[in-house]
């Protein structure tokens, strides 16, 4: 990903599992700046490596600027779950440079 905009539509969040996937529900999920979750259903890219995506669809989808933890989630149909190693991404107010 590279730099990411508060309100951005369209944007696709990619996470990996790192186990095959096939048949599983699959989330993207998130905690933003205040630590708040949310998830977003994601579809399934590569099952056998478990890389799923989704793609931002509204504005709210990423309300807030400030530093957003990521990482993939999935439910196997036998109820079994599996969680991806998280990632951090800085969400930027439009016209915002670049933080280090």
């Amino acid at each position: 990903m590279g730099q990411i905009f508060k309100g951005q539509i369209g944007l696709e969040i990619t996470a990996t599992v790192g186990e095959n996937v096939t048949g599983a529900t699959c989330k993207i999920k998130c905690l933003d700046p205040d630590n708040n979750p949310s998830e977003f259903d994601a579809d399934i890219i590569t099952a056998e490596t478990g890389v799923i995506r989704y793609i931002t669809t509204k504005a709210t989808d990423l309300p807030k600027k400030g530093e957003w933890t990521f990482w993939g989630h999935v439910t196997f149909a036998n109820g079994n779950t599996a969680a991806g190693e998280p990632f951090k991404r800085y969400i930027y107010e439009e016209g915002q440079t670049l933080v280090n």
